[in-house]
């Protein structure tokens, strides 16, 4: 691969802790509604969907930002382009179809099998509307990741261009994005590339770019310069408290959508922007409860993609024994069991599998390099 002034993006332990603190807001709304759907009605004051929402968000913000510090200053070119996106459904693609290929079967074994078509869809991430015009993939949370990969091409299309060009070019394109769903709304006989350009078209893809901006700020590093930096303890505990002055209102009172947004969208680039004044290289190791937030934030794509394997069943089974147990103790106890599982998870089966489909993707070393030197380390 061929690169000018590529960079790996920074092992940040707060921006770790921040992927396992978005992951634990999505279990926690989850864990609510799984518990009003099979034990016992919840009052609307204890299921903020906002909260839910906030995470998924938080995941674009991080995903905008490394992704522009990791490849943002690829050289031009269609290599770059197609190397990038092999990386990137490498990362994404292996746990994302194992855990829809598990899902539809338990569906096909409880009677309800989904469309074969819907699932071919899912798979290749095009999005489709539901019969209430949602986008629902056979994996409900999938729906996350057809942005993620919308943003992903779009971002392989602007590695044609010089860096210089690209965030302007990606600023563009998400406004075209943007008028397609505002301007033209689906008909009733839209066709289905209508239906996702519309349905991808939100204003979530705002947040990768919210993500981007703030990592072409800290590459451009004149600002970055003049700020401190905090060690990761104190950066993790900011983090929280940025995260309670979000939730606090939130829970609290009734806002505007346009208020809760801005509210949203503000906080977001605040923690993003936090993690990246974490002071790197720290003499002294990290406490014990920060190794395992940043162990919670290197699962967090398996705790997202999981989570429903374990709630269901669980609140099913409360349900039948009929134990007495309140909405907030089970999704308290949703979150601790979930985020064990997605880290056992990762460690037993995506981190393996995603270090033998790295090794079948590596091209082989050349014999007569070998003796000389240690190609590819």
């Amino acid at each position: 691969m061929q690169t000018t002034g590529t960079r790996a993006a920074p092992q940040l332990v707060s921006l770790q802790a921040l992927r396992f603190l978005a992951a634990g807001m999505v279990v926690y709304v989850h864990a609510l509604s799984t518990y009003a759907d099979k034990v016992a009605p919840v009052g609307a004051t204890l299921t903020p969907a906002a909260l839910g929402e906030f995470g998924v968000k938080l995941f674009f913000c991080i995903s905008g930002y490394i992704i522009y510090l990791s490849s943002g200053q690829l050289r031009a070119g269609a290599a770059s382009a197609l190397d990038f996106m092999q990386r990137r459904l490498t990362r994404i693609v292996p746990l994302y179809w194992t855990a829809t290929l598990l899902y539809a079967a338990k569906l096909a074994a409880q009677g309800d099998p989904p469309a074969v078509l819907d699932i071919v869809r899912s798979l290749l991430f095009l999005p489709y509307a539901d019969t209430n015009g949602l986008m629902r993939p056979v994996l409900g949370v999938g729906w996350s990741l057809n942005y993620e990969m919308m943003f992903y091409l779009l971002f392989a299309g602007t590695l044609l261009l010089r860096p210089a060009r690209r965030p302007v070019a990606l600023a563009l394109a998400l406004a075209v994005l943007l008028c397609f769903h505002h301007v033209l709304p689906p008909a009733a006989t839209a066709g289905a590339l209508h239906v996702g350009l519309y349905l991808l078209g939100d204003h979530y893809l705002l947040y990768f770019l919210a993500g981007l901006a703030v990592a072409w700020l800290q590459n451009d590093g004149r600002l970055y310069r003049r700020l401190p930096r905090f060690a990761p303890r104190t950066t993790i505990l900011a983090l929280l408290g940025l995260i309670a002055l979000y939730c606090a209102p939130v829970l609290i009172l009734s806002m505007p959508r346009l208020t809760l947004e801005s509210l949203m969208a503000v906080v977001c680039i605040a923690c993003l922007l936090l993690c990246t004044l974490e002071r790197q290289g720290a003499d002294t190791p990290p406490a014990p409860a920060v190794r395992l937030l940043k162990l919670g934030g290197d699962a967090s794509y398996c705790t997202y993609l999981t989570h429903g394997f374990v709630m269901g069943p669980a609140a099913r089974l409360i349900d039948l024994l009929g134990q007495a147990t309140g909405p907030l103790p089970f999704a308290f106890a949703m979150l601790a069991l979930c985020s064990a599982a997605g880290i056992l998870l990762y460690c037993v089966f995506e981190k393996p599998l995603l270090r033998k489909v790295a090794a079948w993707l590596r091209p082989p070393v050349p014999p007569q390099l070998k003796p000389d030197l240690p190609y590819g380390k």
